[in-house]
């Protein structure tokens, strides 16, 4: 493919780590990030919140919002990342599964994107709605409320729209932690949106 100049992009590492997650193979999924950064190239916020999700998925709530807050801040750092998350996948080492990768293209690296260090170096802030709702359900399923407030109250700040998944989220997290009262106040809040 790269031979005749179709280049893998964000689009196509995002969907590599949601089909390897949904797979159940969460190391793999979280392989194809340390790729991607091998090959110059920085997730975008729709593969950020891919990576979210797909450890939000694994119970894995603490290193969601570690790559979270590190995308945030310009980084993506996945050397800290235990990458023996517990899983029916077999181990697969780094070397191995990037050898295998090399072979499948050539091993050629000439498309390495110019400035992507300078993408790195900048303070990001979710744009979409998508990426809200997968962190407000995060902090639900992480039992840290507060959190899942704090990121709706931010969206908000942020000028970026609610829609219904945003308050179906919250009316979810609020019951299932028994706060009975908040579901209602939240479908009126919908309501008058």
């Amino acid at each position: 493919m790269a031979k005749n100049g179709v280049l893998r992009t964000n689009n196509t590492y995002g969907m590599l780590v949601d089909v390897y997650g949904k797979a159940g193979l969460v190391k793999e999924s979280l392989l194809w990030i340390k790729y991607m950064k091998l090959r110059g190239i920085f997730p975008d916020e729709v593969t950020m919140n891919t990576v979210v999700r797909v450890l939000k998925d694994a119970g894995e709530y603490n290193r969601a919002d570690r790559f979270y807050k590190d995308w945030c801040n310009g980084r993506v750092e996945l050397g800290d990342l235990d990458l023996d998350i517990i899983g029916d996948s077999k181990p697969i080492s780094l070397k191995q599964f990037l050898l295998t990768e090399l072979f499948r293209i050539g091993g050629r690296n000439n498309f390495s994107t110019p400035g992507a260090s300078d993408v790195e170096r900048c303070v990001k802030k979710p744009r979409l709605t998508a990426t809200y709702n997968t962190l407000m359900d995060l902090y639900g399923k992480a039992g840290q409320l507060k959190d899942a407030s704090d990121v709706f109250a931010d969206m908000l700040k942020s000028g970026v729209m609610s829609d219904t998944f945003t308050f179906n989220t919250m009316i979810f997290i609020c019951g299932s932690h028994g706060y009975l009262s908040e579901p209602e106040a939240w479908l009126n809040k919908m309501e008058e949106w």
